[in-house]
């Protein structure tokens, strides 16, 4: 049996232990860094993203979703601006292949059916499909919605506007790579 003395000190050394994994953790958990421009975007880390908005100042903006990669590539008018690693629709809850257009914004949207938080909502589809800030664990886990990392999910929300273009494909349903990704905006 361990002394009253003993398990107090021995409590608060373990509730430190939780507390400073917690902040060692919290950059994955907030799922937002960003990286150097020089990261290509197989050499990323799950929760890194590269934005360079700068690379394409102005223009219509184009989100690319990469089911196979889990990724997301970000152009405006037709140049790569940012990528990084997504989580998208988990077995029984596939995310849909297609051309969208973002419908809805909502930077503090609550799911009305899980009734979870979706900070900077842009909605693909009536029934629930969306571009949001979300967990990225590696692997696609969502209930068919794109995860993004907190920071580029704002990052992308301030820059698109109602009626801006998401492709979202599959090795299946796309094109090996897009030469010409300018077809693809938006007027």
């Amino acid at each position: 049996m361990i002394p009253r003395h003993q398990a107090h000190r021995i409590s608060a050394q373990v509730a430190l232990m939780v507390g400073l994994a917690a902040i060692t953790l919290l950059p994955a958990v907030l799922g937002a860094q960003q990286v150097s421009p020089d990261t290509k975007p197989e050499d990323l880390a799950q929760g890194e993203f590269v934005w360079e908005p700068e690379a394409g100042p102005s223009g219509p903006v184009v989100v690319l979703v990469s089911l196979n990669e889990q990724r997301a590539y970000v152009y405006r008018n037709g140049i790569l601006i940012g990528y990084t690693k997504v989580s998208t629709g988990k077995p029984g809850h596939e995310t849909p292949t297609g051309v969208f257009t973002i419908l809805q914004k909502d930077k503090d949207h609550v799911s009305s059916i899980y009734k979870a938080k979706m900070p900077y909502t842009e909605r693909l589809t009536w029934s629930g499909i969306c571009l949001h800030a979300g967990g990225l664990p590696g692997y696609p886990s969502s209930h068919g919605c794109i995860h993004l990392p907190l920071e580029f999910s704002r990052l992308l929300f301030d820059i698109e506007h109602l009626g801006a273009t998401v492709v979202i494909a599959d090795e299946t349903s796309g094109p090996k790579e897009a030469t010409h990704p300018a077809l693809l905006l938006s007027p």
